[in-house]
């Protein structure tokens, strides 16, 4: 299913389109395990927080852990995996995910 292009960010439509051209499946952007898109809730959390959040894989194979970043400095290893249509699934629920960075930056202050 394409999603109609109003309102979408831009980044949305071009990666969209390069599925499509490419005769993939529709983009549908990294989500948490919940369905909630990591670009709702990461960039409300770092404005608040003043900080980088990551999601991040170094030298990593298929279905291996990535890491979760607080200004480059590693939290915690997270699942990510790939639907049927080849979209990005983070293996933590949106609620726990925003406790966790919360926790996170409190401990370091």
């Amino acid at each position: 299913m394409v999603v109609e292009s109003e309102n979408l960010p831009d980044w949305w439509i071009e990666n969209q389109s390069i599925k499509l051209g490419m005769n993939l499946s529709a983009y549908d952007p990294p989500r948490f395990e919940d369905g909630t898109y990591t670009h709702t809730i990461v960039p409300v959390l770092e404005e608040e927080l003043e900080c980088e959040i990551l999601f991040i894989g170094i030298d990593v194979k298929y279905l291996d852990d990535w890491e979760i970043r607080i200004d480059d400095i590693p939290v915690c290893e997270i699942k990510k995996y790939r639907t049927q249509e080849g979209n990005t699934i983070y293996g933590i629920g949106s609620e726990k995910f925003d406790v966790m960075i919360r926790e996170e930056i409190t401990s370091r202050n």
